[in-house]
């Protein structure tokens, strides 16, 4: 029987929303730490673990100025995973250039092509590192993970244009109204398969989407969609800063926003510009 999900609460601040169901490792338990502590010969960081006892991997909210990682992999059976054989690919392309010392660097985000390391290579509680293996570059990115979390930043673009609806009306009567004052009707753009909640946009113009989405997705077409769909079943705030916001409208920009929320007031929307 294959391992079940957590299904422990999603950190606010830490762990994005909705939850990609793949990405996401059995509970954890002692047992599972200890034996991949073992086997990889180190003393996995307590902040680390800390993370992966409220969610055992996933994407972030947030991402460190320093790093291109937007995920952290928890320690289980699914890929991706911590601790992986292989991960230099020793075996399948022995050439390579890899950087000194490398099996006391421990992956925890990477594509193939780089990876974000926790990294014994100086000491037993580890630095976290850039590796990337095409341009050959080892680069320190936080003193401790601990330091990484702290120093994970919102993405300011994400912010650009971005106006909250507190009005009590839901995406689908959001767009309805939204379509009267820019007289077009409304795209569809990533839905439930991609994203794990619907959008809506008016090109060149803005787009919408709900704050309040299901909990976790799975796209039909996986291979465990059977197993993980009803998973993790709720829902959750993708902004938890933001708890009366219903709808997200992200505008092209911070004029554009300006001028929408003038324009707006016409459809009886309570809105406000959003920042973190």
């Amino acid at each position: 029987m294959p391992a079940p999900v957590s299904s422990h609460p999603v950190d606010r601040f830490i762990w994005s929303v909705p939850v990609y169901l793949p990405s996401l490792q059995p509970n954890l338990c002692d047992a599972a730490i200890s034996e991949l502590e073992m086997r990889l010969h180190v003393k996995l960081p307590e902040s680390y673990l800390d993370i992966l006892r409220q969610q055992n991997g996933g994407s972030t909210r947030w991402y460190h100025p320093e790093s291109p990682s937007r995920e952290i992999w928890g320690i289980g059976p699914h890929i991706p995973h911590i601790g992986g054989e292989n991960r230099w690919y020793e075996a399948t392309y022995p050439d390579i250039w890899r950087p000194k010392d490398f099996h006391k660097l421990i992956p925890f985000d990477g594509d193939g092509n780089w990876h974000i390391c926790f990294d014994y290579r100086q000491n037993e509680e580890p630095c976290v590192t850039y590796i990337d293996l095409e341009t050959m570059e080892d680069r320190l990115v936080a003193q401790s993970f601990s330091n990484f979390l702290s120093e994970l930043v919102p993405d300011k673009e994400e912010f650009v244009g971005l106006i909250g609806i507190s009005s009590d009306i839901d995406i689908n009567e959001a767009k309805t109204r939204l379509n009267q004052l820019f007289a077009s009707k409304a795209k569809e753009g990533q839905g439930i398969d991609d994203l794990g909640y619907p959008t809506y946009f008016w090109p060149h113009i803005a787009g919408i989407s709900p704050n309040r989405v299901p909990r976790s997705f799975v796209r039909s077409d996986d291979p465990r969609f059977s197993e993980l769909n009803n998973l993790l079943q709720g829902e959750a705030l993708r902004y938890p800063e933001f708890p009366d916001v219903n709808v997200l409208v992200k505008l092209t920009s911070d004029i554009a926003a300006d001028k929408f929320l003038i324009a707006a007031q016409s459809v009886g929307f309570i809105m406000r510009r959003l920042s973190l």
